[in-house]
């Protein structure tokens, strides 16, 4: 269940949506409020939208799909990125992966792949290789190094050891080789224990301690 926000800040929403109503009227966001108010969903804010998810997904999904098709903003693309971020999302996952891969510098494929990975549909692991592997999606990838991790994906191993050389990906490559329980990367693992940095430290601890619990399993 979505967390409660304070009154005050719910209040600012409310004003931002009252500002975005009146001086856009024919935003993307504006046009999918009214055409769920019209199906008898009541709000103030359209932030407030993400609380009928996922309960009402079936109806407001398509109608996000649809609006998110609409626009070419990324602002208000993003706000329909944030009510898909579940597991019962899994259709949009190709729809998103094409405008991850059809991004330039100004789409946040971050917001992209922070929704891919909480949705976390593991039949798409062949796309999150292709792009865990290519340096080109910078940061971004490191949502889908996690989702390698998680559906212990075979085929990525190499990728994976590879990025734990690439500072800005090293945290998600040793979590992913941690996600895989498998002692065989416990070598991979124990040079960051001392190191300097405290969350490589942190990571690689825990790794290794799921590493450690996978040796029954693994022998």
């Amino acid at each position: 269940m979505p967390q409660k926000l304070p009154d005050v800040v719910v209040q600012l929403f409310i004003e931002s949506s009252r500002e975005l109503a009146a001086n856009k009227p024919n935003s993307s966001i504006v046009l999918f409020g009214e055409e769920l108010r019209s199906l008898g969903f009541e709000f103030q804010a359209y932030v407030q939208v993400k609380q009928f998810m996922p309960k009402y997904y079936k109806i407001i999904l398509p109608l996000a799909i649809k609006y998110y098709n609409s626009t070419s903003n990324d602002g208000e693309r993003n706000y329909f990125i944030s009510l898909m971020r579940y597991r019962v999302c899994r259709e949009v996952v190709p729809m998103l992966l094409n405008s991850y891969y059809e991004g330039g510098e100004s789409n946040d494929r971050g917001m992209i792949a922070e929704c891919i990975n909480a949705i976390g549909d593991k039949r798409y692991c062949e796309e999150y290789l292709r792009i865990a592997s290519d340096e080109a999606y910078g940061g971004s990838r490191g949502m889908f190094v996690m989702l390698l991790g998680r559906f212990k994906y075979e085929a990525a191993i190499p990728v994976i050891i590879d990025l734990l050389d690439v500072e800005d990906l090293r945290s998600y490559a040793i979590s992913a080789l941690g996600d895989f329980k498998d002692p065989r990367f416990i070598p991979y693992l124990t040079r960051f224990v001392d190191s300097p940095n405290a969350y490589w430290r942190k990571y690689a601890k825990s790794a290794i301690k799921r590493c450690e619990r996978g040796k029954s399993s693994h022998s």
